[in-house]
C-alpha cells in the first residue's frame, strides 16, 4: 500500500462527512493538532488536519487505526466502515504479495541449499565401510544387521517434494 491509496481513501471519506462530524473530529482530535487547524473545520482544515496526523505519525499508509478510532468515537460510522474495509483489504493483499514473494525466492533457495549439502557431504565425508556387528553377551547372542555401504558409492540427498501454493 502506498501513501496516495490511502490519502485517495481520505479525500472519499470526506464526501462522506457532515459539517457537525467536521467539527467533532476537529474537536475530539484538539490536542493533536495545532490551534489553527483545530479551528477551521471546514473541509480545507479537515485536509489540514489529515495532514497534520501524516506529519505527526499518526497514521500512515501501514497504520491509520488512530483515524479509525476518532471515527469510532465521534459516532461517525460510515467513515469507520470505509477505512476498516479499506484495512482488511490491504491486509489480504499483503498477505498475498507475501506468499508470491515467497514462492519465488523458496524454490531457488531451497535447491541452493540441497546442492551445498551434497557438496559439503563429496568434500567431507569419509568412506565408512559397514559389517555385520555380532554381539554376545551371557547366553544371549544379538547380531544388529546393519547395511553395509560400498565406499566408493556416494551418497543421495534425500528428495523433498514441494507443494506447490495455490493462488
Amino acid at each position: 500500500m502506498d501513501n496516495h491509496r490511502l490519502r485517495a481513501i481520505i479525500l472519499k471519506l470526506q464526501d462522506r462527512l457532515s459539517n457537525d462530524d467536521r467539527k467533532r473530529l476537529h474537536f475530539y482530535l484538539g490536542n493533536d493538532v495545532p490551534r489553527r487547524i483545530r479551528d477551521d473545520p471546514t473541509l480545507s482544515g479537515t485536509l489540514s488536519l489529515m495532514d497534520s496526523l501524516f506529519d505527526q505519525d499518526k497514521i500512515n499508509e501501514k497504520d491509520f487505526t488512530f483515524l479509525i478510532n476518532a471515527f469510532d468515537e465521534i459516532q461517525c460510522i460510515d467513515a469507520m466502515k470505509l477505512l476498516r474495509e479499506y484495512r482488511r483489504h490491504n491486509q489480504s493483499d499483503g498477505q498475498n504479495q507475501s506468499v508470491e514473494s515467497l514462492s519465488m525466492i523458496m524454490p531457488p533457495m531451497l535447491n541452493q541449499i540441497l546442492e551445498d549439502q551434497h557438496q559439503n557431504e563429496d568434500k567431507y565425508s569419509m568412506p565408512q565401510l559397514l559389517v555385520n556387528e555380532k554381539n554376545t553377551c551371557g547366553n544371549n547372542t544379538n547380531i544388529n544387521q546393519i547395511p553395509m555401504m560400498n565406499s566408493n558409492e556416494k551418497p543421495q540427498p534425500p528428495t523433498y517434494k514441494r507443494k506447490q501454493l495455490v493462488n
